[in-house]
């Protein structure tokens, strides 16, 4: 029994091995895929010697004192937001320099890739502010407050990557701590289940898909439809419990996907013809529901993620596809499910729910080869300059600009963030978090008489509601949080296929405190990786 687990410890630590180590050229381009501008990480460590640590840290120390220089000297707006650039790209080597010198950036691969997701809002903040006309109505009465917002950024940064290495290292540092994250004890490494306990694999696999599958069949079995439009008829007290299990379903499948394309494994066909199943009805799913194009985030993107963490290898021929898949969605795709979208609104209202899809497919196409070049192009362009990073940074703009702060928000803040594991439902008065429609509102992104439509606020946005500029404090609090996620799931520590799958789900969800919000991406996080554990635990407990 002891030989079989140390083979296992060689097996896994084998799996385990540096990721950066094995990327070449072909590798790197395809993690822009799953990764975006997180594979800014891989391009610059993937496959380098460690002394090029040195020269990314003196790098750092000379673009900060650039970036310094430059903000108290010059008071043009388009120099500041260099400046600020300056200062990210800063931190991003500096923190990249000491992991590499430490051989430790896959460790880190969370931290890294949401470092670089920075640095894309900063780049792309500065374009919006270099060509104001080319973005929304909004964003040239508000483009003077570009410098303070990317002010924001750089101290959301910096305060961000405190709480995970320094405040990190206090408290999982302890040898003690770090050993359990790779131990036996941990769950999620999934040693309790030997290789050749099929039956066993087989069962966690479906408690994940069952258990991820209760708030879409709920709504499916009370609302008789899921998509954009339909009334929610689960109360919210219920429905934010309940969507707290949302995250074992792909959990689930992007398991049973790691499952197939590991090499060393023996093919579960059971698994392996659920795992496909599961995927083509979520492709369809997704196409036909109204949204814009989770067919590809949610589906396409974490497929690619799981094939490039397993396989650690992919062929050129697969990175032709995979870039075809992303321009055909996005130049194809992306506007018929525009007009797709509208037509299911406008058919929802008409008809209810008994509508054909088909059709409004059908019209959505025939809709799409009838544009005009000039519709088309204001169609495909919406991304770049209405949505994506252009929506995340005018969000932020906003707020600086309207120097929105509201009273109380701070206390109600507290309250959740100690109180978040409570269920609504048995604490009626629990504190709300913020309204995304009062912050459209107030910062004019919608119209004063419009109380339904929502707006992103961004996580660096949101702290500043709360605090203003001394709100990126705030962010000492992700960073830790963030750093204990990571050493808990990362493959690179441990390998194990549904470490792999939760990795890409949760690396998802620690992106969202830039692209969403700050309370729901740290207590979500924490709510559902505290729930997968425990039913992993379970699991254990019921079947050993």
């Amino acid at each position: 029994m002891a030989n079989n687990f140390l083979k296992d410890d060689q097996l896994n630590q084998k799996k385990a091995d540096s990721l950066s180590s094995f990327l070449t050229l072909k590798e790197k381009l395809y993690t822009i895929i799953p990764f975006g501008w997180g594979a800014l990480t891989l391009f610059l460590a993937g496959g380098t010697d460690r002394s090029i640590s040195s020269f990314y840290r003196f790098l750092s120390f000379g673009l900060g004192s650039a970036g310094i220089s430059i903000l108290t000297l010059v008071n043009s707006s388009l120099i500041q937001v260099l400046a600020n650039i300056l200062l990210i790209l800063g931190i991003n080597l500096f923190v990249l320099s000491n992991d590499l010198f430490n051989e430790k950036v896959d460790k880190n691969l969370t931290i890294h890739f949401l470092n670089a997701g920075y640095l894309g809002l900063a780049l792309y903040l500065y374009v919006m502010t270099l060509y104001p006309m080319w973005f929304q109505d909004l964003w040239p009465m508000i483009v003077v407050s570009a410098p303070q917002s990317a002010l924001m950024l750089t101290l959301c940064l910096f305060c961000q990557n405190i709480g995970y290495f320094i405040l990190g290292n206090l408290v999982f540092g302890a040898s003690s701590v770090a050993n359990w994250f790779n131990s036996r004890k941990n769950v999620l490494n999934l040693e309790f289940i030997k290789p050749n306990q099929i039956s066993k694999v087989n069962l966690l696999f479906f408690t994940l898909i069952i258990m991820g599958s209760i708030s879409r069949l709920i709504e499916i079995f009370l609302g008789g439809s899921i998509l954009y439009g339909a009334v929610n008829v689960i109360p919210t007290s219920i429905s934010s419990f309940l969507a707290q299990f949302s995250v074992l379903y792909p959990i689930g499948w992007l398991y049973g996907s790691a499952k197939i394309l590991s090499p060393q494994e023996k093919t579960n066909k059971l698994i392996k013809s659920i795992t496909f199943v599961l995927i083509s009805f979520e492709l369809v799913f997704q196409f036909f529901s109204g949204s814009k194009g989770r067919f590809f985030t949610q589906i396409i993107i974490p497929l690619s993620a799981v094939y490039l963490l397993v396989k650690k290898k992919v062929s050129v021929q697969f990175v032709i596809i995979g870039f075809g898949l992303a321009f055909t969605s996005w130049l194809v795709l992306y506007p018929v499910l525009v007009v797709y979208r509208e037509a299911l609104f406008e058919s929802y209202q008409l008809f209810g729910s008994s509508f054909s899809l088909i059709d409004n497919m059908n019209f959505a196409f025939q809709t799409m080869l009838n544009f005009s070049w000039n519709d088309y192009l204001d169609v495909v362009m919406d991304p770049l300059n209405k949505l994506g990073l252009a929506e995340q940074n005018l969000a932020l703009t906003s707020i600086i600009h309207n120097d929105l702060r509201l009273p109380g928000t701070g206390e109600n803040l507290w309250e959740r963030l100690m109180f978040f594991w409570l269920p609504r439902f048995l604490w009626p008065a629990k504190p709300t978090n913020l309204s995304a429609n009062l912050i459209g509102r107030l910062t004019g992104r919608v119209n004063p008489e419009d109380y339904t439509t929502s707006v992103l606020t961004t996580g660096p946005g949101e702290v500043f509601i709360y605090y203003g500029f001394a709100g990126s404090l705030l962010m000492i609090i992700a960073g830790l949080v963030f750093r204990g996620t990571n050493d808990l799931i990362s493959p690179f520590l441990k390998f194990s296929q549904l470490k792999v799958a939760t990795f890409i789900v949760f690396v998802g969800l620690v992106d969202g405190i830039i692209s969403g919000n700050f309370e729901e991406a740290i207590t979500g996080i924490l709510l559902q990786l505290g729930l997968l554990y425990f039913i992993v635990w379970l699991f254990k407990k019921i079947t050993t």
